[in-house]
């Protein structure tokens, strides 16, 4: 179970560590989420701040702050 926003709910996570001790399941889930608002993030960049002349080539976050800054 995770609590998000005051609403308890289930997550299933599908992934190939093994070891439950090393990545426990909230943690993990808690790594999801700000990686989802991440991609949030990346989307506005990409298709709401950006004029459609001008893509982000970059496929590493380091090399896409480099790409924006310019």
């Amino acid at each position: 179970m995770v609590e998000g926003r005051g609403q308890p709910q289930t997550v299933r996570l599908i992934t190939t560590l093994l070891d439950h001790l090393q990545a426990q399941a909230e943690s993990l889930a808690a790594l999801y989420q700000q990686r989802w608002e991440q991609e949030l993030v990346f989307d506005e960049i990409k298709t709401h701040q950006m004029s459609a002349t001008r893509l982000l080539r970059s496929r590493t976050p380091d090399l896409v702050n480099q790409e924006v800054a310019i």
